[in-house]
């Protein structure tokens, strides 16, 4: 580690070990050192904290699709687990989505499935999920490929935020702008044009989560596209529109955590490009509060959210 970076983490960490024992399940340093981890970027953050646990062979862009037809065709996010009910599924309620409807959509995926195989080059799939939080199975799929351009390509869909963050602004986003394309290659503008014209058939699909003792949770169930020409921005803008990532570019939310402004106002002065992620996995969720080093080291907050119903 820099002698730097160890310098103002030890100051960060002197703050850590003043917090109630309550609070320090809530809140955790963070660290990123650069020395032994490589250049930061979202995608590598992802992968250290454990949120990235699957990679699934190419072969296995059927499983993703069927995964998103399955929220659909249940109604929920989730299969029902024992003793954790949050919704029941559409062939048990009234206000269900009509079973042709539901076959007609599966259609359509199975046409996005052909046509992904077929016209996407060097395909990825990667489930995401939260390992530390095991009440529900809670997975997002997300599909990535390469177009004749060399351009990439993200499929994913829209993550429920039932987690409320301090900042819940900064997870309004503009989802036309992010899921534009972002390339002026003929071939990767003729596959996302295509593609989107297959994402078009599936209008969104109103999904529960939590609804009983008077939460009535939905959230609006779709497929998005993004394109770039770099492989981890194309998953950043992906992550960004599902509503499942999002970046507030100060640390104004610290305040609300004992000698907060304190803190703030020292990463503030000794860390660069301080910022706060907000990380969501339907029920649960984090925020870090992060700067860097002039030696590309990463430090700062870990917070965990998570939703406790009271009906």
């Amino acid at each position: 580690m820099h002698s730097e970076t160890e310098r103002i983490f030890r100051v960060l960490e002197s703050y850590n070990a003043n917090l109630p024992d309550v609070q320090k399940f809530w809140n955790n340093l963070f660290l990123w050192n650069s020395e032994e981890q490589g250049k930061f970027n979202i995608w590598k953050f992802l992968v250290s904290e454990g949120f990235v646990y699957s990679t699934v062979q190419s072969t296995k862009i059927d499983r993703a699709i069927q995964h998103w037809q399955d929220i659909e065709s249940r109604g929920t996010p989730t299969a029902q687990v024992k003793d954790c009910e949050y919704a029941p599924y559409w062939r048990e309620r009234k206000d269900r989505v009509p079973s042709y409807v539901l076959e007609q959509r599966a259609n359509v995926y199975q046409a996005l499935a052909y046509f992904v195989k077929q016209n996407l080059q060097n395909p990825e799939v990667y489930v995401l999920y939260d390992t530390s939080y095991t009440d529900y199975n809670f997975e997002v799929y997300i599909i990535l490929g390469q177009t004749l351009d060399r351009d990439w390509l993200c499929l994913i869909p829209t993550v429920p935020v039932q987690v409320e963050f301090q900042d819940t602004g900064s997870l309004d986003v503009n989802v036309e702008a992010l899921t534009s394309c972002k390339s002026k290659n003929s071939n990767t503008q003729d596959l996302f044009e295509k593609i989107n014209k297959i994402l078009a058939r599936l209008e969104p699909i109103i999904i529960y989560g939590y609804y009983y003792g008077g939460y009535n949770y939905t959230y609006k169930h779709r497929i998005l596209c993004t394109t770039s020409s770099n492989q981890i921005k194309a998953i950043k803008l992906g992550l960004k529109a599902s509503g499942m990532f999002a970046v507030d570019k100060s640390l104004s939310e610290m305040i609300s955590y004992p000698k907060g402004e304190q803190v703030r106002q020292l990463m503030q002065e000794t860390l660069e490009g301080c910022r706060r992620y907000t990380i969501s996995f339907w029920e649960s969720g984090y925020a870090y509060d992060l700067g860097y080093t002039q030696t590309g080291d990463w430090l700062g907050f870990k917070h965990r959210f998570w939703c406790e119903y009271n009906p």
